[in-house]
């Protein structure tokens, strides 16, 4: 199961570095320096997210910075279109990563509960602020 995942998650780390690496060639001269700033780093931290050093296949574009990016180029990457990314998630994601098992078996019917009625309203209500 464990090799699985690790196969997921390096397909698609590598389909990301593509999708840079073609956005980057696509916008020219000084995009890679844009996007840094945009990522609140140096434009040398741009080049391992393309090509990550030899050894250091670990060096992946992180959930953040995956959002920031599709925020800059005004696309999101092939493959990850049926994942809904907004700020608010990542953040309720990044929140929920931090429960312990106890606070996540308390907190998870509950959150069912809001979710079902949150289906059930109106579309103007339940996706308030999120951009179709």
């Amino acid at each position: 199961m464990r090799n699985i995942r690790e196969m997921k998650i390096k397909d698609s780390q590598k389909t990301l570095r593509v999708w840079l690496t073609e956005k980057l060639q696509e916008h020219g001269y000084g995009v890679a320096a844009a996007l840094a700033r945009a990522l609140s780093t140096d434009s040398a931290s741009i080049m391992p997210m393309q090509k990550p050093p030899t050894g250091r296949s670990h060096c992946g574009i992180t959930g953040d910075e995956l959002v920031k990016m599709a925020e800059f180029f005004g696309e999101i990457p092939p493959g990850f279109a049926s994942v809904a990314i907004y700020p608010s998630q990542c953040e309720f994601l990044d929140l929920a990563r931090n429960l312990s098992k106890e606070e996540t078996d308390w907190l998870l019917p509950s959150v069912k509960v809001l979710h079902q009625q949150i289906s059930k309203a109106p579309l103007s209500l339940s996706r308030k602020g999120e951009k179709k």
